[in-house]
């Protein structure tokens, strides 16, 4: 609210000391300079090289089940480079009723523009046998979510929105991105936490950090004994889940070298 007071006052001092035509093309270029500053944040590029992508086949012939929560997680696949400050992830989710359909139609994807870049990578859908491409440069929309619309504070995030045409029931719809970049506050420190079981249902789960630093990771196992690869990959993956009103996860920390 603050900030659009201050606009409108600066609007009532614009129109009281500038020509009518040098003002509308003051508006202009600061609107165009506005937009060349938000699509610096936003590409459309292939995976970072060190992803290292799961093997996936769709099923070719899917059975309706007589009961369901709309979707059904057949993959989630979160890998993260604390070096290189990426964090990619790809989901393939199974359209099993209209629900699903309604849920998954409109794709959004969040993140910070003052210090954080969003790559999109793939959305996709599977339908019999075949993948239909619905990544549509032309109609990824980057908002500023209103204050107060969600009851949150103004935090300066902004929202990737995709709608996903001509998604219906039995499609498996694939999407994969990454964001770049790391809060500056953080100063070097790294955490992050893997939930191997949680509200979600999931036939598999995979999770993967490549760590650079000569020095391990630390780690801490809350309900769970699963153990990932030490090394430079710290990796686990989860078979078939269903949903759990426990959380179980791991928790890794470390110093970024």
């Amino acid at each position: 609210m603050l900030a659009k007071h201050g606009a409108e006052r600066m609007s009532r001092k614009l129109h009281s000391n500038v020509p009518g035509r040098v003002l509308a093309t003051i508006l202009f270029l600061c609107l165009v300079a506005g937009l060349r500053a938000q699509s610096t944040n936003l590409s459309f590029l292939p995976a970072p090289d060190w992803v290292r992508s799961a093997d996936w086949k769709a099923e070719v012939n899917w059975t309706r089940p007589e009961k369901s929560e709309g979707t059904r997680y057949l993959l989630y696949e979160f890998q993260e480079r604390p070096k290189r400050a990426e964090e990619f992830l790809r989901v393939i989710l199974l359209m099993e009723n209209e629900t699903g359909v309604q849920d998954c139609g409109s794709l959004s994807f969040s993140f910070d523009p003052n210090f954080q870049e969003l790559i999109l990578h793939r959305v996709v859908i599977h339908r019999g046998g075949k993948v239909i491409d619905r990544l549509d440069k032309s109609k990824v929309r980057v908002i500023q979510p209103e204050p107060g619309l969600d009851g949150h504070m103004i935090t300066g995030r902004q929202t990737a929105l995709l709608f996903v045409e001509d998604l219906r029931v039995g499609d498996a719809l694939e999407y994969s991105y990454t964001i770049r970049g790391a809060n500056p506050i953080l100063a070097g420190h790294y955490s992050t936490r893997f939930f191997t079981q949680s509200g979600m249902a999931f036939e598999r789960k995979l999770f993967r950090v490549v760590w650079d630093n000569p020095k391990p990771l630390n780690q801490r196992a809350h309900l769970t004994e699963a153990k990932p690869v030490v090394g430079v990959d710290y990796q686990i993956e989860k078979p078939r889940r269903a949903a759990e009103d426990v959380d179980i996860s791991a928790r890794f920390q470390g110093e970024i070298a």
